[in-house]
């Protein structure tokens, strides 16, 4: 798994978990490490999902992932314990129509509630099929 698979999966479990609060805290500790303990790593290889990992997040990108206990955390470093979540790879929807409902119903507030709903399900990325949003004019598409 690429430490940007896990590194968007982590964002969706903060989410869910209140890591607004522990990121706040850890901006108030004067860091901005968390570590994640605890969690079930699937890691989307086929390998057997990890348990009671750690993950240590450093700012935006995860710095390490270890079993819990195995290593000493750095000073400062605020903690979340997550035993019985899983952390796993951002999924990608492939077949979205973001901004195109036949009803022309279409608002922004509504498609920013139907991607928030897709992010809290775990899609991290959507290819958007045929949608009205403004396009690059530089790959010869048109609004």
């Amino acid at each position: 798994m690429t430490a940007r698979a896990v590194t968007l999966a982590v964002g969706l479990l903060l989410m869910a978990t209140g890591g607004r609060s522990a990121r706040a805290q850890a901006s108030a500790n004067g860091t901005n490490k968390i570590a994640l303990t605890g969690v079930t790593l699937f890691d989307g290889t086929g390998r057997a999902p990890q348990r009671n990992e750690t993950l240590l997040i450093e700012g935006e990108r995860i710095a390490a992932v270890f079993p819990d206990g195995s290593r000493a955390m750095p000073a400062g470093v605020t903690r979340l314990e997550l035993t019985g979540r899983y952390v796993i790879p951002g999924l990608i929807d492939s077949h979205v129509h973001v901004a195109t409902d036949p009803s022309g119903e279409d608002s922004r507030a509504r498609t920013e509630r139907r991607l928030r709903k897709a992010l809290l399900g775990g899609v991290t990325a959507v290819r958007d099929m045929a949608g009205t949003c403004a396009r690059s004019t530089r790959y010869g598409a048109t609004r």
